[in-house]
């Protein structure tokens, strides 16, 4: 049997979110605020996700759930950062955490941001900046949650 299932993500992707998650029978998503007193000056390390070369070889219709997880009813969470161009739209991300690890729950998050890549940044994700990167930054938690009626 396919279990339903729900990404939980910020407030202000959640209504763009929820129009996909619909799409794909899932429960709309839920918002998930940043943990306090977390440090967002630091650049995360590697050189990060080009989001334009990632999302171009992405088969469609994408499955945000990694089916592993899923198959195994693990619930999982991952923080991507973003950095924004200059139309403030993603252009690179990299994975912050994923929890639990070894579940691909930064590669669905990433599949997420590509949901995204035609988007204006929303006035209610704030941009930060970092050291050594001039663009300006977001932080996106996402959960990755199972609906248990199914």
């Amino acid at each position: 049997m396919k279990a339903k299932h729900a990404l939980a993500l910020m407030l202000p992707v959640a209504m763009l979110a929820s129009t996909l998650a619909t799409a794909q029978d899932q429960t709309p998503p839920v918002a998930t605020p940043l943990p306090a007193g977390e440090d967002l000056h630091q650049m995360p390390a590697g050189a990060g996700t080009d989001m334009s070369q990632f999302c171009a070889h992405l088969r469609v219709p994408m499955r945000y759930y990694p089916g592993h997880a899923r198959d195994l009813r693990i619930e999982g969470s991952t923080t991507l950062e973003c950095a924004l161009d200059a139309n403030d739209r993603i252009q690179t991300c990299w994975i912050v955490s994923e929890t639990p690890p070894h579940e691909e729950f930064g590669l669905a998050g990433l599949q997420v941001a590509c949901r995204l890549l035609s988007v204006r940044a929303p006035a209610a994700w704030t941009p930060f900046h970092v050291d050594g990167d001039m663009r300006p930054h977001v932080r996106a938690p996402l959960d990755f949650r199972l609906n248990e009626s199914h």
